[in-house]
This record gives structure tokens, C-alpha cells and sequence, in this order.
């Protein structure tokens, strides 16, 4: 396992207003979200909220050292260095 790798994150929170206005966001835990372009054209996407508790426990079973922070409103970003201490 090499070490000292390391990793940036950012995402988006799960936050109504920060959407399209053609996007619904629902707190029902599925994964899958519509998305709908401007020519009309949807689309099935891949989209999974992390919680702050969430990502930096991930990021820590796959080994690197992390620190997790979220925005006032609409980001959850991480950074961390793989380590061979976790």
C-alpha cells in the first residue's frame, strides 16, 4: 500500500435551494435523481448525500487521515493524506 496519496472532495449538501428549479430534491434516501436538461431530455443520475459523519468515516475505512468540513449552506469538502497508521 503506497502512503502519503492524498485526496480533495467537494460535493454538494443536500440542500433544496441550492437546485435547479426543474430539480426536486427529496429526503427519501434514494440515490437515484432525475435530472432534466435543457432540451428536455432526462436522465437517471447517481447522487448520494453524505453527512460529515458520513464521508469522514469512508474516508478513514479507506485508509487516509481526513478532515471534513461543510459550507454555511451548499458544499461538504474534504481533504486527507493516506496513511499506513489507519
Amino acid at each position: 500500500m503506497r502512503t502519503d496519496g492524498q485526496v480533495f472532495i467537494v460535493d454538494s449538501c443536500f440542500e433544496s435551494t441550492s437546485t435547479a428549479k426543474n430539480h426536486v430534491l427529496e429526503n427519501d434516501r434514494n440515490i437515484y435523481i432525475t435530472r432534466k436538461l435543457n432540451d428536455d431530455q432526462e436522465f437517471k443520475i447517481v447522487k448520494i448525500f453524505y453527512s460529515l459523519e458520513q464521508l469522514n468515516h469512508l474516508l478513514i475505512q479507506a485508509g487516509f487521515q481526513a478532515d471534513v468540513k461543510v459550507t454555511d449552506n451548499y458544499f461538504i469538502y474534504a481533504s486527507g493524506i493516506k496513511s499506513d497508521i489507519y
